[in-house]
């Protein structure tokens, strides 16, 4: 799978936004996603004209996948968890 294939599919699996910041002058997205296959990823990412341009990826650390995996119910036996202090998501 290509690298842009990649993140295409980590932003279209239940993608969930955890920052946004402007560098030089480009509005910039932080979303984690995952793949078919349950690879969560991180993704930045930004909009030019009508496209999603990712800037970068690379696979989530441990603590913010289960995290995340946790927010789309797919951890914790099904339970949503709430937001805990030092957590993104």
């Amino acid at each position: 799978m290509t690298d842009a294939r990649r993140n295409r599919a980590a932003i279209a699996n239940k993608a969930v936004d955890i920052d946004f910041d402007v560098v030089n002058g480009e509005e910039r997205w932080t979303s984690i996603g995952h793949t078919e296959q349950l690879r969560i990823l991180v993704v930045v990412w930004t909009m030019r004209e009508e496209s999603i341009r990712p800037v970068t990826a690379f696979e989530a650390d441990k603590r913010l996948a289960k995290e995340y995996l946790a927010k789309i119910g797919l951890y914790g036996h099904g339970e949503q968890s709430g937001k805990t202090e030092g957590s993104k998501i």
